[in-house]
């Protein structure tokens, strides 16, 4: 590979191929595909291929959070409070229920997604805002690519290596 300083990488330099859910995906199924794909988060894209948003395991859990209000506080949920002891009462078994049957899209956050003309400064400087590990890559609303913090930390590591690093 030949070197590439830093400061002249693209997103497009580093993202891997596309990921996405389809906008009629359910919660439940994105979240078993988030898990499978050991991923956080993964773009949401419309029956015509556009980019939609983001759905992710911390949009996920604030649909749960929210059915919970009312039942425990912010401090019993952060402490799982909620997952021991007594069963969870049916109201909220029943909320669980209707947002795992949800669509991604109902749930997606509207992220503004990276460009592939991007510099990684911008890049790193959205993930940090959004605290997500991995962004997609999108051109004229279509989704290109993810670009992941692993990818960006194995390409670091290879020009700290490298000779002419």
């Amino acid at each position: 590979m030949a070197f590439v300083p830093l400061s002249k990488l693209k997103v497009e330099d580093l993202m891997s191929a596309p990921l996405a859910v389809s906008s009629t995906t359910n919660v439940r199924d994105a979240a078993i595909l988030l898990a499978r794909a050991g991923v956080s988060a993964i773009p949401v894209a419309s029956p015509a291929s556009k980019y939609e948003g983001l759905i992710g395991d911390l949009a996920i859990a604030a649909k749960l959070s929210d059915a919970t209000r009312g039942f425990y506080s912010p401090g019993e949920i952060r402490a799982g409070v909620p997952l021991m002891g007594e069963p969870m009462p049916d109201p909220i078994w029943k909320e669980f229920r209707r947002i795992g049957w949800m669509s991604a899209s109902e749930v997606a956050w509207p992220i503004p997604p990276l460009r592939p003309s991007d510099s990684l400064h911008s890049a790193l400087e959205a993930m940090r805002r959004y605290s997500l590990q991995s962004m997609p890559v999108v051109a004229n609303g279509r989704i290109l690519g993810i670009l992941s913090l692993d990818a960006l930390t194995l390409r670091l590591l290879e020009i700290a290596l490298s000779p002419e690093g």
